[in-house]
């Protein structure tokens, strides 16, 4: 916030992404997300609907040795697939509440996407899966709200 365009209002802008903003840097905020991610893919990892998480988080992601020599924290995006292939996973993103679907992931809030129909729709079938993006695969960008909140949304989904 710069003092000097306080009384300018074309600066309210700056002023309001200042106040947002400012109470989510570190523990309180953003540096608490690649905690909730894991904790998320673990109750993720459990559930019986669930055939992969993939997490570098995971102590059973190939590269955990490696993310963990090499990162702080493990990222906020992580990706499952669910059991009964695309028709399931629409159900349950459908029965989503908290956490919105979109194209876009990195964001403030938790969103999900389907990479198949949207990031990855104009690759053929068979590069996709190459790259391991099936039809019952969801990416998840975990948010700020509080991880309870999250894995309560992903239960009832699930269901």
């Amino acid at each position: 916030y710069n003092k000097r365009n306080a009384n300018n209002p074309l600066m309210s802008n700056e002023l309001y992404l200042t106040m947002v903003y400012r109470p989510h840097k570190g523990e309180r905020g953003f540096g608490k997300i690649p905690r909730s991610a894991k904790e998320i893919a673990n109750f993720l990892a459990q559930h019986k609907k669930v055939s992969k998480v993939n997490y570098p988080g995971l102590d059973s992601h190939p590269g955990h040795a490696i993310a963990k020599r090499q990162m702080s924290g493990f990222g906020s995006t992580l990706s499952f697939e669910v059991n009964g292939g695309k028709s399931a996973l629409f159900a349950v993103l459908n029965n989503l509440s908290v956490i919105d679907i979109s194209n876009n992931l990195g964001d403030s809030k938790s969103l999900i996407t389907h990479p198949a129909s949207s990031t990855h729709r104009r690759l053929d079938e068979e590069t996709r899966k190459s790259m391991g993006i099936t039809d019952s695969l969801a990416r998840l960008s975990v948010g700020l709200e509080h991880p309870s909140d999250l894995i309560k949304d992903l239960e009832k989904a699930l269901q």
